[in-house]
């Protein structure tokens, strides 16, 4: 089952002080090496009209990937050009 917060949750849930001490510990994390982060790699699925952009990350207690399909065809149109998720 996928967990979707939207933007509403997410304001509830998240607090600045919290959110900036969390993020200091994670770049830490990041700098001490106990954080994998593997440069973003690109997939060309068809060349000129769709990519497949993949950015995983791996640390002691968690692990995700954020998944970016980019359309440049789409630019400006109503379909969008950039579809993320995390």
């Amino acid at each position: 089952m996928v967990l979707y917060l939207g933007e509403e949750r997410i304001r509830d849930l998240l607090h600045c002080d919290q959110l900036i001490s969390t993020i200091e510990e994670a770049l830490a994390a990041f700098l001490l090496g106990r954080v994998v982060l593997p440069v973003r790699n690109m997939l060309t699925i068809e060349e000129g009209k769709r990519y497949l952009g993949i950015m995983p990350a791996v640390a002691d207690d968690a692990m995700g990937a954020k998944l970016v399909s980019l359309y440049p065809g789409n630019a400006g149109s109503i379909s969008g050009s950039i579809f993320s998720w995390y």
